[in-house]
């Protein structure tokens, strides 16, 4: 099958704020093919092989994000907020807000509340940290969160820009 992302960013000029809309996995469906042997008790030899798969649709979503830098006080310190809806063609839309606090460029504290989907609310938070190395950038990335389905959640990034 195939599937693609396709979106749109879009800076508003010098005020500070910007917008983008997404869409994900903007495709066909996907007809599985090959077969499958499964145990069928009912078998005369206890298997049975399946041929034939129902199409699979793409889970397709659409994203529409806003943000907003509140205040830049020189090249020290920076405050962005930001929101996102996030809509799944086949589970309940989410609303998430989140605030970034940097420091020199070379520190970000980050953290967010994330409203419906179907699971309790929920709140994250993150550090980054940025690294010049040689003629390029390092940016590590720490975010934490809880779920009721997954629990605690952490997930780890590390960035290169050359």
């Amino acid at each position: 099958t195939a599937a693609a992302d396709v979106g749109i960013h879009y800076k508003v000029g010098d005020t500070g704020a910007r917008m983008a809309v997404a869409i994900r996995n903007f495709g066909l469906d996907a007809s599985p093919s090959g077969t499958l042997t499964r145990i069928d008790p009912n078998a005369t030899d206890g298997t049975a092989v399946v041929d034939s798969f129902a199409a699979i649709t793409v889970p397709t979503s659409f994203l529409l994000g806003l943000a907003y830098d509140v205040t830049r006080f020189g090249p020290d310190h920076a405050l962005t907020v930001s929101s996102q809806l996030y809509r799944p063609a086949d589970n309940a839309e989410t609303l998430g807000l989140a605030a970034e606090y940097t420091f020199r460029r070379l520190l970000s504290l980050r953290t967010g509340y994330r409203f419906g989907g179907g699971q309790e609310s929920s709140l994250a938070a993150g550090v980054g940290v940025n690294v010049p190395v040689a003629s390029a950038r390092a940016r590590f990335d720490y975010g934490f969160s809880r779920t009721s389905r997954l629990g605690n959640v952490h997930a780890l990034g590390l960035n290169l820009a050359f």
